[in-house]
């Protein structure tokens, strides 16, 4: 991933980046009852970017970029999941 201008990255010009996400429903809930990783994907999926963490408020956009995300249903943090049947 390379800097495009200001706060705009991706792959190198005419290129396109594939993300391929295993298994999105590994990782584990902290005390407070949420997903940081999740929440971080849900981000790029959403608003093709994500929220700094050095910088609260700045935004950085990743363009170019396809994620996904595959869940599976023999993962060991299964029941973590609040599904809606």
């Amino acid at each position: 991933m390379v800097k495009r201008m200001g706060n705009m990255f991706g792959p190198p010009k005419r290129k396109k980046m594939t993300i391929f996400v295993d298994d999105i429903n590994a990782p584990l809930k902290t005390a407070w009852g949420d997903q940081a990783t999740s929440e971080t994907l849900r981000q790029l999926i959403e608003l093709k970017g994500f929220y700094s963490t050095e910088k609260p408020g700045d935004f950085c956009s990743i363009l170019d970029t396809q994620v996904y995300p595959l869940l599976t249903t023999n993962s060991f943090h299964f029941h973590d999941l609040d599904l809606v049947v």
